[in-house]
């Protein structure tokens, strides 16, 4: 029998990443964010720090990828779920033939990186799976320079398995910030396991066995989301962090906030 999922991966491999980039930004025109324009005309030739990623978002519904100057990226290890096998250095592929300086960090404690060293800070779908966002936003803030931005997208629980979870308040949040919550913690482990929509999980059945396994592994893998939030939250969040808000949008799978840093 012939594999054409095989097939079509291998003829994949095949196709220069600058090619296949080029066509599904194309692809993807007519699902551009609405306020894209105003995010792209801002970020245009600035020297940017992404929290997790490389994200496909960055350069289809914002095409960020294709107008900064530069780019460096952060993930937690040397092995993620979403990137594989990655090592620091310049091996982040992240847009055609576009390479970005890979760091090897905590997105909390990115000690490494010089305060006020990036015009803007991009985090795509990364903050939720944080145990303490407040943290990880202030330590954000740092490394950002004078008057820089934060492009912040999390997802909408209404698109995706969280549907069924309450949101987090701010209280809950400021807490976490309050006591150090480390990325060990699984205060929400029973929530999650209990209320966590296995159905949208993905394309593929996945068994709670399976699941419960991978979420009790969660400082290894970082699946968790830990957090669902909610616009009035966000922004109170980032008030708190030292953000002024230029643009929001939320949409049904993304909550997009595009700030500035005041302080």
């Amino acid at each position: 029998m012939i594999n054409i999922k095989s097939i079509k991966k291998k003829v994949k491999s095949k196709i220069p990443k600058n090619i296949r980039d080029f066509f599904f930004t194309i692809k993807k025109i007519p699902k551009r964010f609405p306020n894209h324009k105003i995010i792209k005309n801002y970020l245009k030739n600035k020297d940017c720090l992404e929290i997790g990623g490389p994200s496909s978002n960055l350069f289809t519904h914002i095409q960020i990828y294709q107008n900064i100057n530069s780019l460096e990226v952060v993930n937690f290890s040397n092995e993620t779920v979403w990137e594989n096998k990655i090592k620091s250095g310049y091996t982040c592929n992240y847009y055609g033939n576009k390479y970005a300086y890979q760091h090897i960090l905590d997105t909390n404690e990115l000690y490494k990186l010089e305060k006020d060293k990036y015009d803007a800070v991009l985090s795509n779908h990364s903050l939720e799976h944080i145990a303490n966002p407040i943290k990880s936003l202030k330590e954000w803030n740092r490394v950002t320079k004078k008057n820089g931005f934060l492009l912040l997208i999390l997802p909408n629980k209404i698109s995706n398995f969280d549907h069924k979870r309450p949101y987090t308040t701010f209280e809950h949040l400021k807490s976490d910030f309050i006591n150090d919550t480390q990325e060990d913690d699984m205060t929400h482990y029973e929530e999650i396991i209990n209320l966590h929509d296995l159905q949208r999980q993905s394309k593929e059945k996945i068994l709670l066995e399976d699941f419960i396994s991978h979420s009790k592994k969660n400082y290894e893998n970082r699946m968790f989301h830990h957090h669902v939030f909610e616009r009035n939250v966000i922004n109170k969040m980032l008030e708190f962090c030292g953000y002024k808000v230029i643009s929001s949008l939320d949409l049904y799978e993304d909550l997009i906030t595009f700030c500035k840093k005041i302080n």
